[in-house]
């Protein structure tokens, strides 16, 4: 899910805006100019996640951040064509305010296995459609099992999503297909691993 992982801070955050973006299909359109501060805010909640992975600190604040993350049509339709899902809308922006407990990110770092169940987030994106701007909000609620401070499976807990009745359909069958077939799951723990692994410490780790 190459879509998910450009630029997009911690890594269940991308797959779970990718996947929003990923469960929807119809018609082409304009322009989404990106904010000015979108880049600044996905770095500053990169760097606040990577200090409790890094430094592993019982005491400190949870992990709060309100993101956004712009993605150009061709590049969504670049990133979802292995997936063999069709992208004729336009342009895309996801949001969400993420909001973790530092103990239970903790817990998944540092206990023999344990299953990291993230509250329910509520996913908003705005997507071009036929001309103009289409809103779209699911809820995800991701749980993630870690053996050894290593995700081993996911999945990402699709709830209610709310869309125009032309889309809704088209949503609630790929929703379906994940729920089944899993068509993030392997992305997302490729990318958390990759992130709590090795982006962390080579961006953050000691001399950095």
């Amino acid at each position: 899910m190459r879509v998910s992982a450009r630029g997009f801070s911690p890594a269940f955050l991308a797959a779970a805006s990718g996947a929003a973006m990923l469960l929807l299909t119809t018609v082409p359109a304009l322009a989404l100019e990106v904010p000015a501060d979108e880049k600044d805010k996905l770095k500053a909640c990169e760097k606040d996640i990577c200090a409790i992975i890094l430094k592993k600190e019982a005491t400190g604040a949870d992990l709060a951040c309100a993101l956004s993350k712009t993605w150009a049509k061709d590049t969504i339709k670049e990133g979802i064509e292995a997936k063999s899902i069709d992208w004729s809308l336009g342009d895309a922006r996801c949001s969400v305010d993420l909001s973790v407990k530092r103990e239970i990110l903790l817990k998944a770092l540092t206990e023999p296995t344990y299953e990291l169940v993230i509250p329910e987030h509520k996913i908003s994106c705005a997507v071009e459609r036929e001309g103009e701007v289409t809103d779209i909000e699911l809820s995800l609620a991701p749980k993630l099992s870690f053996e050894a401070g290593k995700a081993m499976s996911a999945s990402l807990g699709i709830g209610n999503i709310e869309a125009p009745s032309v889309l809704k359909g088209a949503i609630w069958t790929v929703a379906k297909l994940e729920e089944t077939f899993g068509l993030f799951q392997g992305q997302l723990v490729s990318e958390i691993n990759e992130f709590v692994l090795e982006k962390c410490q080579k961006r953050y780790g000691a001399g950095q």
